[in-house]
């Protein structure tokens, strides 16, 4: 006999293991199992029924207890954000009002860099400055409308609408 032809017993298990053709691989596994549930169901065992009443009692035993901790997960989180919100609009406060304290010095070191203006033309600059700063309009107070009658009066409706 030839030796590189002839399939051992040995040989045959483990070529057939590694394919994944064995008794237990994936396909013959849920073979069994749903055989198992056909001949349940003949015998009037409805196995599906009662792991799904297992998984009920499981859910209302441990049911409170997780609904308990998204709760309070959910309530950190929302803290979480409102303090991060408060930080960052106090940051983004204070960096305008460094950016407005910044132009303002700017804007002093210019004035006074100009002190050989004349003094008819920083009369003229100061009362620009006024008149720029100080708003002259006088707002009025809206009066609230009085109707003529008890009811507004309707639209004037179209003789033909839609056509």
């Amino acid at each position: 006999m030839d030796s590189g032809n002839s399939l051992t017993s040995s040989n045959f298990a483990s070529s057939t293991s590694s394919s994944g053709e064995g008794l237990f691989s994936n396909k013959n596994f849920i073979i069994i199992v749903l055989v198992t549930l056909l001949v349940f169901s003949f015998l009037g065992v409805n196995l599906l029924f009662v792991f799904g009443n297992l998984i009920q009692s499981i859910v209302n035993i441990f049911g409170p207890l997780v609904s308990q901790l998204l709760a309070i997960f959910g309530y950190t989180t929302g803290t979480v954000l409102n303090k991060s919100a408060d930080i960052v609009s106090d940051a983004a406060k204070t960096g305008i009002d460094i950016a407005e304290g910044t132009v303002q010095s700017v804007g002093d070191l210019l004035k006074s860099g100009g002190r050989e203006v004349d003094a008819k033309a920083r009369h003229q600059l100061d009362k620009l400055d006024k008149s720029l700063n100080v708003s002259g309009i006088q707002y009025n107070e809206p009066s609230p409308d009085t109707p003529s009658t008890r009811f507004k009066n309707p639209l004037p409706q179209e003789s033909n609408p839609g056509v």
